[in-house]
């Protein structure tokens, strides 16, 4: 199974689109990592990294926040799409492992999991966060 994390300071991305970094790890179906790849995006658009997921073969991308067109393309091509996920990635991708990973889509407000920066502290204020107790609620 590959799993694609977009990430940044060795954390998840806060969007998926302005990632500079994907983390591809390689999971045996015994749940040990065979393989971990760094791969810069930074160069590439919004688009042309959607594409370049697809192209990667992965199974399950793990995100904050993604746009909705992103996210149904993925789907789309039958990769799965967990948004709503914070973190360190070791610690996400251990989560995810050993079964304690859980995400928040927020249905309410579409996939676009974080709107524009000029809105994003009302958006986590009306959600009940506040400063740090966001940083790693779901995991």
């Amino acid at each position: 199974m590959k799993i694609l994390i977009p990430s940044e300071n060795n954390r998840v991305a806060p969007r998926f689109c302005a990632a500079n970094n994907f983390m591809v790890f390689d999971i045996l179906d015994n749940g040990e990592i065979k393989g971990k790849k760094i791969i810069d995006v930074s160069g590439k658009g919004n688009f042309e990294k959607a594409k370049f997921v697809k192209e990667l073969k992965i199974d399950i991308v793990l995100c904050l926040g993604i746009e909705n067109w992103i996210y149904y393309y993925l789907t789309g091509f039958g990769i799965r799409v967990l948004p709503g996920i914070n973190g360190d990635i070791e610690t996400v991708i251990n989560a995810l492992i050993f079964g304690r990973l859980s995400f928040c889509p927020f249905p309410e407000y579409g996939f676009k999991v974080i709107p524009g920066r000029r809105h994003r502290r009302g958006w986590m204020e009306h959600m009940g966060f506040h400063d740090g107790h966001f940083k790693n609620r779901y995991i």
